[in-house]
């Protein structure tokens, strides 16, 4: 079965609510303003789960028969780009406000837009023949998850603020509990929720008592289950659900535990600008990513055939093109709890990831190294792009980039590691994640065989869509992500989009250098 229309749906969403906040969108109708966008959520969740679940004979059947490639119809996919477009607009537009209450024609118009949107999507991967003749064995399961939707939107509105205010309870008494067992400067007010250790306080707010990362992680696992099932060992991997619930709220927790301790004994500061903000993502990819690797491990039928202390073949080489990508990543989530507003620590995470790349360095062997000039022309004329397109764009009112506040030798010595890194470091790890993993997975499970040599629409839209989202300047990101996937294609080896890459980004570092842009940066 193709997965790629659910990651396309994923980066399609990320791209719109980037964009615009939808309760800004619902304001625009009167009556609609104060409609709970938890219960919203709730409602899709729910439905969808249960349609799934209830369905899943005849929809896998479906899926089964029907796909006979990754793409149905090239066509569909034009139209899907067309429809995608025309409601991404409409929708930025309607967030803006401008123009004051609209009437609710222009809500259905919207609404049609984001369901061709959808319907699009279905027919780039089904065919309409197969999809007319499923409808109709599909509509009593579809029933059934509005009404579970329904049921779980009622509760959601009816007793979501009394359900939190269970959920707070509890965290509020775990955290005091384990405060307690290392300080006797604990205090407490449970009637407003407030909780001090010393001087500094905090206030135990309802999205502070664990229901988001229960959901997040809950949502997270469902949807790997249901992508992995033919990979996962049942009835054993539904212990990742479970376990992971556990997990999220003990560490909740903990989090605002940390909180408490870092802002009485270390600084306020670096508690509330930093690890406030970001310890709770930190830990919800931690647990995340952390019980999906143990199940790759662990929990997999390949796991069940390797030797004692081995893993599958097809886990080593998953870890070898992410795991540098990855520890890059975490090393700066984690050091951005640290020192907030600063990368002074920058070297820890390109430490992290060399030391990852050295690690797996057997498994980049059979990968053709090598290099032209094709590389070297497309880096630069991306570099130069790139930087036109961030001064172009950027604000007039922009603060001032926080960079770390050294002087001497440790400034050099830090401009000199962020040049290291940006330039030879960085391409190599998003490269091996992103052409390397991501533009051959989507067309086969064992993409190592996948030639560069091979174009593959959904592949390239997908992987260069998931590069750009993991930039700040997401369309730009994007378009470099397609030239560095062409420039691959043309000489059929990872090496030339690598090449790409670093002349790219030495572009980049030269602009900063020459005019002192640190926000490029």
């Amino acid at each position: 079965m193709a997965a790629w229309p659910l990651g396309l749906l994923l980066l399609e969403y990320l791209g719109v609510s980037l964009l615009v906040d939808a309760q800004d969108v619902l304001g625009r109708f009167s009556g609609l303003r104060e409609i709970p966008l938890g219960g919203v959520a709730t409602f899709a969740v729910a439905a969808g789960t249960a349609t799934l679940l209830a369905g899943r004979s005849a929809l896998f059947a479906l899926l089964r028969d029907s796909i006979r490639g990754p793409l149905a119809s090239p066509k569909a996919l034009g139209l899907h780009v067309v429809a995608y477009l025309a409601f991404l607009g409409l929708t930025v537009w309607l967030g803006r406000g401008e123009g004051g209450l609209l009437s609710y024609a222009v809500l259905v118009g919207w609404g049609a837009l984001g369901a061709a949107n959808l319907a699009t999507l279905v027919l780039t991967a089904l065919p309409w023949s197969a999809c007319k003749d499923a409808l109709p064995r599909l509509l009593p399961y579809l029933g059934l998850g509005l009404a579970v939707g329904a049921l779980a939107w009622g509760v959601v509105i009816g007793a979501g603020r009394s359900m939190w205010n269970v959920l707070r309870s509890g965290t509020f008494n775990a955290v005091v509990a384990l405060l307690e067992l290392v300080s006797s400067e604990v205090s407490q007010n449970p009637d407003e929720a407030l909780l001090g250790l010393d001087d500094f306080t905090v206030r135990v707010a309802p999205q502070c008592s664990g229901i988001e990362g229960l959901a997040l992680v809950s949502i997270f696992l469902g949807a790997y289950l249901l992508l992995a099932r033919k990979q996962l060992r049942f009835p054993a991997a539904f212990w990742l659900l479970p376990v992971g619930i556990v997990l999220a709220l003990a560490s909740n927790v903990v989090r605002i535990a940390a909180l408490l301790l870092i802002g009485a004994h270390v600084s306020p500061d670096v508690a509330i600008g930093g690890f406030h903000s970001k310890a709770g993502w930190v830990l919800f990819c931690a647990i995340a990513l952390g019980l999906v690797a143990l199940s790759q491990r662990y929990l997999t039928k390949a796991s069940s055939e390797a030797k004692p202390g081995e893993a599958p073949a097809e886990v080593s080489r998953t870890a070898a093109y992410l795991m540098p990508l990855l520890a890059l990543i975490a090393t700066h989530l984690v050091t951005g709890l640290l020192v907030p507003g600063g990368d002074v620590l920058y070297a820890l995470g390109i430490g992290a990831a060399c030391l990852t790349l050295v690690l797996y360095r057997r498994a980049y062997r059979p990968e053709p190294w090598g290099q032209s000039w094709e590389g070297w022309v497309a880096g630069v004329l991306c570099g130069v792009g790139w930087v036109a397109f961030a001064v172009w764009t950027r604000p007039a009112d922009a603060p001032p980039p926080e960079v770390p506040q050294l002087t001497g030798a440790l400034w050099i010595g830090w401009v000199a590691l962020r040049v290291f890194g940006s330039v030879l470091v960085v391409p190599v790890v998003e490269e091996l994640a992103f052409r390397g993993y991501l533009l051959r997975r989507v067309v086969s499970q064992d993409f190592t065989e996948v030639p560069y040599g091979r174009f593959h629409w959904p592949a390239f839209l997908l992987s260069s869509a998931a590069f750009g989202f993991l930039h700040s300047l997401w369309l730009a990101g994007v378009l470099a992500g397609m030239l560095f996937a062409l420039v691959a294609w043309r000489k059929n080896r990872l090496a030339d989009a690598v090449v790409a890459h670093v002349a790219a980004n030495a572009v980049v570092a030269l602009y900063v250098l020459v005019w002192q842009d640190y926000a490029l940066w």
